[in-house]
Formats: C-alpha cells, structure tokens, sequence
C-alpha cells in the first residue's frame, strides 16, 4: 500500500530531480563576493533533494509502515513539508537570482530552484485538488479510498486471541 497517487509519485520524481540539479550547479559555483544568499539557496536545494527523495522512497513504498507512529501523521508531513519547501525554496532561489556574480552558472542554478519550487506549488495544489489534504471534512457522498491511491485502508479486528490467558485457555 503506498500513500502516494501516480501523479503525486511523478510529481515528487520531478521535484527531485530539479531540486538535485539546481543543487549540483549551485556547486559548481566557485566564488561569491556576498555568499549569504548562495549559503541560504545551497541549504534549500540540498534539503529539497534529501528530504523530497525520502519522502518519495517512503511514501511510494511500503517502508512507510515500518517507521513507528502512535498516530498516522504521514499525510500532514507531507502537506506541511510541500507548502513549505515551496516557500523557503522560492525565497532561497529568489534571494540567490537577485544577489550572485552573474555567471551563467549561477543563473542556471537559481533558473533551476525556481522551476523547482514551481514543482513543489503545482504538488501542493494537486494535494489540495484531489482532497489528499490532511485536513479535509468527511463527505459521506464523497466516495472512500480503498488505499490504492493514498488513502489509509480500515483496519480489519483480530480475528484469534495472539496471547492466550494465563489460566492456558485462548478465550473461546
């Protein structure tokens, strides 16, 4: 069961992907006057790649049930975490296109987070879209996911007593 649609899983794929080029050309640079924008764009992109990449592995596999919860809380990280490395990566790339050297490397880069940070808008809304948000009301004429698609399936009862009781009997 993953948590992720087909076209969240192909969105996330592309934010990685452009979020791992703008950080590569980002390190190709190799000197800056005023660094303090390229340090703040250098930290966003490397965080949308790292954070975006194991978000994708975990909610489009199963490896997601794997990490310990009390509660599910998979679908606000991911709301939470695409807003706002939408913003903070929009900024970062902002602050570097504005304030760099003016190489064509540095204007690819912050070409890149730009883009980038598009991808992460366009996620947010699909999310918001196709009522994937975490916050959402329950509509009884909306229909229920099955869990193909994202949605958490119900869980089934136990149908045998795992531990018997201690007089030896399983409860029957």
């Amino acid at each position: 069961m993953t948590l992720l649609s087909r076209r969240r899983c192909l969105i996330k794929v592309v934010e990685v992907f452009l979020s791992f080029l703008s950080f590569v050309l980002e390190e190709i640079v190799t000197t800056c006057e005023s660094c303090m924008p390229l340090y703040f764009f250098e930290f966003f992109s490397c965080s949308a790649f790292m954070f975006t990449l194991l978000l994708l592995v975990l909610l489009a596999t199963n490896l997601h049930t794997r990490v310990k919860m009390t509660i599910n809380v998979w679908a606000k990280v991911d709301f939470g975490y695409t807003l706002g490395m939408a913003v903070m990566f929009l900024c970062s790339s902002m602050a570097f296109a504005i304030k760099n050297e003016g190489t064509l490397i540095e204007h690819a880069a912050a070409a890149f987070g730009i883009m980038s940070s598009m991808v992460f808008f366009l996620d947010f809304v699909v999310l918001v879209r196709t009522a994937d948000h975490p916050w959402r009301k329950w509509d009884p004429k909306m229909p229920q996911d099955d869990g193909e698609d994202g949605g958490e399936p119900e869980a089934e009862p136990e149908s045998q007593r795992l531990n018997p009781l201690p007089n030896g009997t399983g409860g029957e």
